[in-house]
């Protein structure tokens, strides 16, 4: 599995030892899209966070280059999928609501979609984290 911003979540998947970690692309001053060392055809990418600021550009940038992206989010509405890659992206995006914290919901979306890449876009804002500074404290770890 291609790890993209690698954190704990990897660590949670069953094939954790078969990663290749490759940090940030843009560390490494490198388009997502146009590099052939880290994107290759047709693998599956698992996006986290794909219904943010972040997530959206790169859901954007797969389905231009032709991919079929799995994401993961807590919100699963078919209506931001719209609003971020148009009228047509739903049928282009499997969705699937779930916690990057539940380690079940993750093995099991690798599993059932033969999940080979995963760019980890999940994280708290700010102010929510403001608000909670002890009952997801699990969430900030691994984000």
């Amino acid at each position: 599995m291609l790890v993209i911003h690698c954190t704990s979540v990897a660590a949670s998947i069953a094939d954790a030892n078969a990663c290749e970690i490759c940090g940030h692309a843009s560390r490494k001053n490198r388009s997502l899209w146009n590099t052939s060392s880290i994107i290759f055809l047709f693998m599956t990418t698992l996006v986290t966070g794909a219904f943010g600021c972040v997530g959206a550009g790169v859901i954007r940038g797969l389905l231009a280059a032709g991919e079929r992206p799995v994401v993961l989010d807590l919100d699963d509405d078919p209506w931001r999928v719209r609003m971020i890659a148009g009228l047509d992206a739903p049928s282009r995006v499997v969705s699937v609501r779930g916690d990057v914290t539940d380690r079940a919901i993750l093995g099991r979306v690798v599993r059932e979609h033969g999940v080979r890449r995963l760019i980890h876009l999940a994280a708290w804002q700010i102010p929510l984290c403001r608000q909670d500074k002890h009952g997801r404290l699990d969430a900030r770890e691994l984000t």
